[in-house]
């Protein structure tokens, strides 16, 4: 059974006591109760939580949204008692400004210089990224193919091998389209025999090229960079560094030298695959 005991005072904070089971169930109703509290508080408010019973994560999104309301209102909201199943909770989740992190500025020239400075930092970390997998890729490639034996085959593999199929088809499609629509438009001048002129240069010179990168970078790149994004949250990262490893060493340079492997290859793929759909076109 979900209660709330509130206790004015002029004198002193406000207690606002929660009894019973804060969870999904109670949270409308317990919402209404304490958005009325804090809209005719005064001063400041004491959450007395130390009656919790159990407290979910909409419980805990509740308080927190109680927490905001009431800064916004100019009330001070405080946190005197909780239960053990209340702090075990609130122990995964932030619920405010605890003093350690600044207020937002208001001057805009402020926020343009903030802005600048976190570009100009994200620009550097790009940089020594960069700058570690060429050296790594150049100066330390034999050291890094002893370490991971096969690893950049790996990486080809699922980069290029499982690439085909779906690169293929658009440069299958996107050759028949540029066919269609050119032939329609030289043939109204008699300059229809420049079609086969006009497939063959578009497609190795631009179309084809593109198509694969725009393809890997959608395909490939999302998968890189979900696959580097588990390993850090899974701590795999700190674990290499840990044991005195260069996780850019063993992460980054056997993709990126199994991309440089690659693309070449289908590149040509997708050039010869556009060229052949434009053919049937043609024809």
């Amino acid at each position: 059974m979900f209660r709330i005991d509130a206790q004015p005072s002029k004198s002193q904070p406000s207690t606002v006591r929660l009894s019973g089971r804060l969870e999904r169930e109670q949270v409308p109703q317990a919402r209404t109760e304490l958005l009325a509290i804090v809209k005719s508080a005064r001063g400041a408010l004491e959450l007395e939580l130390s009656e919790i019973e159990a407290l979910d994560t909409a419980g805990v999104a509740l308080i927190s949204a109680i927490y905001r309301h009431a800064r916004k209102r100019g009330c001070t909201l405080r946190l005197v008692a909780a239960s053990p199943a209340v702090e075990r909770a609130l122990s995964q989740f932030h619920l405010g400004d605890d003093g350690k992190s600044a207020p937002p500025s208001s001057s805009w020239l402020l926020r343009l210089g903030e802005s600048a400075i976190s570009r100009w930092q994200n620009f550097l970390r790009f940089a020594f990224l960069s700058t570690d997998t060429i050296v790594w890729s150049l100066g330390g490639a034999r050291r890094t193919r002893r370490v991971r034996r096969g690893a950049i085959f790996q990486e080809a593999n699922r980069i290029g091998v499982d690439a085909l199929g779906i690169v293929g088809l658009i440069s299958f499609l996107v050759g028949t389209v540029v066919a269609l629509q050119s032939a329609y438009q030289l043939k109204q001048f008699g300059a229809d025999i420049f079609v086969a002129n006009l497939i063959g240069v578009s497609m190795t010179r631009e179309m084809g090229p593109l198509m694969t990168a725009i393809i890997i970078a959608g395909r490939s790149g999302a998968a890189i960079a979900a696959e580097i994004a588990t390993m850090s949250v899974n701590e795999e990262i700190d674990a290499l560094r840990t044991l005195g490893l260069e996780p850019t060493r063993y992460i980054v340079v056997p993709k990126f030298q199994a991309i440089t492997l690659t693309m070449p290859g289908l590149t040509v793929m997708a050039n010869v695959l556009g060229i052949f759909g434009g053919f049937l076109v043609a024809v």
